[in-house]
């Protein structure tokens, strides 16, 4: 639990590596230089932050960007410091922007870009922040409402560096809607599979979660391609009716389609005290399945794709496949795939990566 990595961060590597003419290699180092830096730093954070319904990965983006500039860019420890200190510059994103299905969501990914590219600026120039500013009485963490940090929390963002990689830690997304979204949708989908369904069989599905899994259990304003990206209900019906959950099925007509609306009444949702008290440290739903020839499914499931069932080669193949249909040609597609299989390590690899997503600096 820690944040967005790829989306609030790899660009600004992109930025830094492309201006100072790195290599594959060099691009790659600073991503996981971002990775491994924003996880340290949210995870201090992130699971209070999530108690109280602040979007973390949007508040704690900057620091990975400013983390994967800074190596990008080749600045000192000293300058890199300085931009982390930075951190009172730093957004506080609102839940309700997302759930409520705001165009404003977009900006969460791309605005901590923005702060860590011009944070290792500033720090460039010599204008920084206090060192001290996470743990400060009046610093970072106050400023978030969590009151003094404490020394335990420290000490785990130091604990293993060097030794235990944090960034091993992170998870894909297998579908294209909000991460606390992808257990209950995970779960259905291959209850189907391993029982050979179809939307039909099914008369009824029942998800129990966390306290904060119900602020999901949005009903309505499906018009907005945001919202139903943020309501459990939502998906999962699109899932089952639709038996996948691609980008397509968040778009026209399927999204507003009468059938999926009426599939989605079949959803409910409730909260699971056992689920609640493991969370935040544990994630996961249970879920029934009801089915029209009287039998109930059920299963548990976590978060998918994550360090404990890492999605294989091919399924990230698959996904890339399926969220640039029509937006590659198919020899970009192949390249693109190429590049991958061969670790972005052949020659010219970087090159070839920015000619492929028409990078301009």
């Amino acid at each position: 639990m820690s944040g967005h990595w790829g989306s609030a961060s790899i660009p600004s590597c992109f930025v830094a590596v492309e201006k100072k003419g790195g290599d594959g290699k060099a691009l790659l180092t600073s991503i996981v230089t971002a990775y491994e830096v924003g996880c340290r730093i949210s995870r201090m954070f992130s699971p209070r932050l999530l108690k109280k319904h602040i979007h973390f990965p949007c508040t704690m983006g900057g620091f990975g960007a400013a983390a994967g500039y800074a190596k990008g860019s080749g600045a000192t420890p000293s300058e890199l410091a300085g931009a982390l200190s930075l951190a009172g510059l730093f957004p506080v994103g609102t839940y309700s922007t997302a759930t409520s299905g705001a165009g404003g969501k977009g900006l969460y990914s791309g605005w901590p870009n923005y702060l860590g590219i011009n944070a290792v600026k500033l720090s460039k120039l010599g204008l920084t922040g206090d060192r001290d500013v996470m743990e400060a009485p009046d610093g970072f963490s106050n400023a978030l409402g969590l009151g003094t940090m404490e020394g335990q929390y420290i000490q785990e963002a130091e604990r293993g560096l060097g030794t235990d990689y944090r960034f091993m830690q992170v998870y894909f997304k297998p579908y294209p809607c909000c991460r606390w979204l992808h257990a209950p949708v995970h779960a259905v989908l291959r209850l189907m599979r391993e029982n050979n369904l179809t939307g039909d069989d099914i008369q009824h599905i029942d998800i129990g979660g966390p306290e904060f899994a119900m602020m999901y259990n949005t009903r309505d304003g499906y018009d907005s391609k945001i919202t139903c990206q943020y309501s459990i209900p939502f998906s999962v019906g699109a899932a089952a009716l639709y038996g996948r959950l691609s980008l397509e099925e968040f778009d026209q007509p399927k999204r507003t389609s009468l059938a999926l609306r009426r599939f989605v009444e079949r959803v409910d949702m409730h909260v699971d005290e056992q689920l609640q008290n493991s969370f935040p440290a544990v994630f996961g739903v249970n879920v029934a399945m009801e089915l029209a020839d009287g039998r109930v499914l059920r299963t548990t499931q976590g978060t998918p794709w994550g360090p404990d069932a890492p999605p294989s080669r091919q399924e990230l193949i698959e996904k890339f496949t399926m969220l640039t249909d029509g937006v590659l040609s198919p020899d970009a597609r192949r390249e693109w795939i190429e590049l991958y299989q061969n670790g972005f390590q052949s020659e010219g690899a970087f090159e070839r990566i920015l000619a492929l997503t028409g990078a301009i600096i």
